[in-house]
């Protein structure tokens, strides 16, 4: 009856929720439709892992976003699994590793996602198998190679989702701040963790207690935290903290100019006066090279000493000086002093091992030198510098091919009877008191002492004024060879001398057949006697 009445009225019956344990048609849906997008999430996670494509990645984490809270938890709960299975091998190859670089990154995004407690302490209990791993992972130095990038970018990655997910553990942090994958990350979430209150749980602590390796380090990170921090270490208690605190502070870009005061109350402490000194030169050595002077020449030799002490930050700093320096000198007129000047301040780069120019840039800065004793210094400081400091092997073939070129023009000058002879001798004995061996090992100083002495007792030329200006440039060359150490014992009332060990027998000459690259480099680091 009552069925009856409502067709006739028009009314419905009124749904009968659950009545059979169904769920509505609309909760239904729903749940299908987060289903979907959770799946999509999945789908576009492995697409990231399986193509390296930071647009499906980015999609994955949009997707992430919006899915609710359960549907979240058991996304994070299919990656951990999906971690699982690569973690014991996973630097295996190249998927594996790519694998755990997505996963990582993921869970680094989603930590910053997750619920938090009454506390305000993100909620990360479900997923302590996952920080296990990442742990693992991150420790398992003995599985990477060292120098690969892809290595280091899941090692970052794994220590970035750690932090994330407020890993806390103290010798962990600390390993990370002096591993090189993970350093420059560590030292600046460390920098900026907000203050706890507990002083020995603050990244500050860690960092004060590591300074005289990490100093350095500090000094290169970008956070503005770290002129806090120097600022704090050089007015500590411990003079080994303030120590190493001035030798990091200042490999800083900018020194803050508040600690040039700081510094100053520093200068009459026991033990400590050197190292202000040092702190105090260098960062107006850095003020000058950012001008446009002459003492900015003199400010980039002085900070390659600097480098050469310890403080590698300012190795970026000099590369830069380098480029400016090659670029300045080849603007510059050949033999001119303003490329001499620059390549100069080269001699003293290449001396720790900065050389940020190619082979085509050295042959073409040293080519046209001019033989001014200084022009030709420069010209062996630098060669032998390069042969002697640098990595790259490009630049030392080119230095030892320059150098053997200019050596062997010089034997042949040898036989010329006006200045070119004399000049070409002066430039071998400068060459020799370098220590290169290979001219001590064919015999040309001993032999070259003889043809001075011979031009002494019989100079050419047609009038007595020709031959005394003959003879007084022998003598020249005589007077630098025992300048520079060069024992010269010789008799002036004999016209000729039997020739002595390593000397050219009559008819013979030390110079036959050159002075060849692998003749420079092949001669080992035994100096003259």
């Amino acid at each position: 009856m009552a069925s009856d009445i409502r067709k006739l009225t028009g009314e419905t019956e009124a749904p009968q929720e659950n009545k059979r344990g169904f769920r509505p048609f609309a909760s239904m849906a729903e749940g299908l439709r987060m289903r979907k997008a959770r799946r999509g999430t999945l789908e576009a996670i492995e697409s990231a892992m399986r193509f390296g494509e930071s647009e499906c990645f980015d999609d994955a984490v949009s997707s992430f976003t919006a899915l609710p809270k359960g549907q979240k938890e058991r996304v994070l709960l299919e990656m951990q699994n999906r971690l699982k299975s690569v973690s014991y091998l996973p630097f295996e190859d190249g998927h594996k590793t790519r694998r755990v670089s997505v996963i990582a990154e993921f869970f680094a995004k989603a930590a910053m996602l997750l619920p938090v407690d009454s506390e305000g302490e993100r909620i990360t209990a479900p997923y302590k198998e996952t920080v296990r791993m990442l742990k693992e992972i991150v420790g398992r130095a003995e599985l990477r190679m060292s120098g690969n990038g892809t290595h280091s970018t899941a090692i970052l990655a794994c220590a970035k989702a750690l932090w994330e997910l407020e890993y806390g553990n103290f010798d962990f942090w600390e390993g990370r701040a002096k591993d090189a994958a993970t350093r420059d990350y560590a030292i600046t979430k460390l920098l900026e963790m907000p203050d706890s209150g507990e002083i020995t749980e603050h990244g500050w602590y860690l960092l004060r207690g590591n300074i005289a390796e990490l100093g350095p380090s500090i000094a290169r990170s970008p956070s503005p935290k770290k002129e806090d921090f120097f600022r704090s270490m050089l007015m500590d208690v411990d003079k080994s903290v303030i120590l190493s605190a001035l030798k990091g502070a200042v490999c800083m870009e900018r020194i803050p100019s508040d600690y040039y005061g700081i510094v100053g109350d520093l200068s009459q402490v026991s033990g400590l006066e050197s190292a202000v000194q040092n702190f105090t030169m260098a960062g107006r050595f850095k003020e000058q090279l950012a001008g446009t002077g002459e003492d900015r020449l003199v400010a980039a030799k002085r900070l390659a000493v600097f480098y050469a002490d310890g403080m590698k930050n300012l190795g970026e700093l000099l590369e830069r000086t380098t480029r400016e320096m090659v670029r300045e000198a080849l603007d510059a007129a050949p033999g001119s002093d303003d490329r001499l000047k620059r390549l100069d301040v080269l001699v003293n780069l290449a001396s720790v091992g900065i050389t940020q120019y190619s082979s085509d840039e050295l042959a073409e800065m040293l080519g046209p030198l001019t033989t001014t004793r200084s022009s030709v210094a420069t010209f062996y400081n630098l060669t032998q510098n390069l042969m002697a400091f640098s990595q790259r092997q490009d630049l030392k073939a080119v230095a030892a091919e320059l150098e053997s070129a200019r050596v062997n023009s010089c034997f042949s000058d040898l036989s010329y009877v006006d200045d070119r002879q004399f000049d070409a001798a002066m430039e071998l004995v400068l060459l020799y008191s370098t220590g290169r061996v290979y001219l001590v090992q064919n015999g040309m100083i001993p032999h070259l002492a003889q043809e001075m002495v011979e031009i002494i007792l019989e100079p050419s030329g047609n009038t007595k004024e020709q031959k005394d200006v003959q003879t007084g440039k022998a003598q020249k060359v005589l007077d630098y060879m025992r300048s520079v150490g060069i024992d010269v014992q010789v008799n002036y009332e004999q016209t000729k001398t039997a020739p002595q060990d390593g000397e050219a027998q009559e008819g013979e000459s030390v110079t036959d057949g050159g002075v060849s690259a692998e003749d420079i480099t092949g001669g080992g680091q035994d100096s003259h006697e």
